[in-house]
């Protein structure tokens, strides 16, 4: 149990740092929304700023088109009152009926700046040149008489005016003079000073009033920047912790993770509580592996009926090319296929066991005992040479004695052993071939009992 408190405490505190965490990403991501809304104020309020740069410039535009529409309008009565020619009244109804710029400036205007000091001194303007036009039409009614024409040959609004008796009585000069004088006197001045007055105005107004939004603007664009710079400090702030734990839950420990997978060793269990959880769950997975490897190896190498060794541990030592030190032991059990025959295959196979128990029990560890057929066994002796053939000679007596004499109810049996020693110059293959034939010679000798290949009759 003491074993597991630390462990136990440990996932506590990752989890509380994972809650940590879990609340980091929280108030960096409404830090982020505040800092979003201020960029779309700061760019709405650089938006307020150009609508207001846009207003002034039409805006003047439209105050110079007024003043514009209303001098054309009286230098087109003005040449008509002095030369009497109609192309210039032609012209000044051109613009009063079809261009109409004042009235598109008055438009304009209160597209941007309707109800504004602006507009007011605009609608002053052409309220004062509208009333302009009375006198005006009257000069060229006047005109028109002076000159003889005839008034239907004229617009509607020069056919409705009507003269006075005082100035139908007058000939046709004075008539003229007094045209001219109309639109030249004290009070046609005073219309056109008011006329330009309002225009002034209304620049002045729209000056005051761009200046004091650009002013405006620009004091709510410090203070949305001032709030911006706050807010990336603290996302940035924010965002540097975040990093800071992301790489002491996750990177660090998952490169720790690779390292360990890399070397093939365990995963210590740290960082995030998923990465432990993984961590526990791969070391599992790691150890039932290596069991399942070190089984399929000992499957794969070893017979599964004795548990000795197999043929394929066999054939490797065959494909060796050194011999040296090696002595090569090839085994044989005597009339086996009658002990099947007699006994049964079950019985058989418990003789192969007890064989196979006997042979590990008389080998060092260090030698190799394999089972490389039905009933055909070898032995391949480490560090050993022919000066030890009196030691392998009682090991071979030793083994059938004891499978002549068992101490349970199987039934009796001997071995047939072929015996070769190795040599520098020796391969395995050929050590394999000597002791073969040392087999064959006891075999064909009377069984049960053994014979060294360099004793053999040449």
């Amino acid at each position: 149990m003491k074993d597991d408190r630390p462990e136990e405490s440990g996932e506590k505190k990752q989890i509380r740092l994972q809650t940590v965490y879990i609340w980091l990403l929280v108030i960096a991501a409404i830090f982020a929304g505040f800092l979003v809304w201020n960029v779309v104020r700061t760019a709405q309020s650089y938006q307020d700023l150009k609508e207001a740069s846009d207003a002034y410039i039409a805006s003047r535009q439209n105050g110079e088109m007024m003043q514009k529409a209303s001098d054309d309008l009286t230098e087109m009565v003005r040449s008509f009152a002095v030369t009497g020619e109609k192309r210039h009244v032609d012209a000044y109804f051109e613009e009063v009926e079809v261009t109409r710029r004042r009235d598109a400036a008055v438009a304009g205007i209160n597209d941007y700046l309707a109800d504004s000091a602006v507009a007011e001194a605009l609608n002053d303007a052409m309220r004062w040149s509208s009333e302009l036009e009375t006198i005006e039409y009257y000069a060229m009614r006047l005109t028109v008489a002076a000159n003889g024409e005839d008034a239907a040959l004229y617009p509607q609004k020069v056919q409705d005016v009507v003269l006075t008796d005082a100035d139908l009585a007058l000939d046709a000069d004075a008539q003229r003079q007094k045209a001219v004088q109309l639109v030249f006197d004290e009070t046609y001045r005073d219309y056109k000073e008011k006329i330009h007055a309002s225009v002034a105005r209304c620049f002045d107004a729209l000056i005051e009033s761009t200046r004091e939004k650009q002013a405006e603007s620009d004091r709510r664009v410090r203070a949305l920047l001032a709030e911006q710079d706050l807010l990336i400090g603290i996302v940035i702030f924010i965002v540097l912790f975040i990093a800071l734990i992301t790489s002491w839950l996750i990177i660090h420990p998952l490169k720790s993770t690779i390292d360990h997978i890399r070397s093939k060793e365990h995963i210590e269990p740290k960082g995030a509580y998923e990465l432990q959880f993984l961590a526990r769950t791969y070391n599992q997975m790691f150890d039932a592996s290596l069991a399942r490897e070190e089984a399929l190896l000992h499957e794969a190498a070893h017979d599964p009926l004795t548990g000795l060794y197999n043929r394929s541990i066999f054939e490797q030592y065959r494909a060796s090319d050194s011999t040296e030190n090696y002595a090569f032991l090839e085994l044989d059990i005597d009339f086996f296929k009658k002990i099947n025959d007699t006994y049964g295959h079950d019985i058989g196979d418990q003789v192969l066991k007890r064989v196979a128990k006997v042979l590990l029990s008389n080998f060092r560890s260090e030698d190799d005992v394999c089972r490389i057929g039905g009933e055909e066994f070898s032995v391949i002796m480490h560090h050993i040479g022919p000066g030890l053939r009196e030691l392998i000679a009682r090991k071979a007596q030793t083994i059938n004695r004891q499978l002549l004499t068992p101490e349970d109810d199987l039934p009796t049996c001997s071995l047939s052993i072929g015996i070769a020693f190795g040599a520098p110059d020796l391969s395995m293959d050929q050590l394999y071939k000597n002791a073969d034939t040392a087999l064959y010679y006891v075999k064909h000798h009377g069984r049960n009992g053994w014979a060294f290949f360099d004793e053999l009759e040449k």
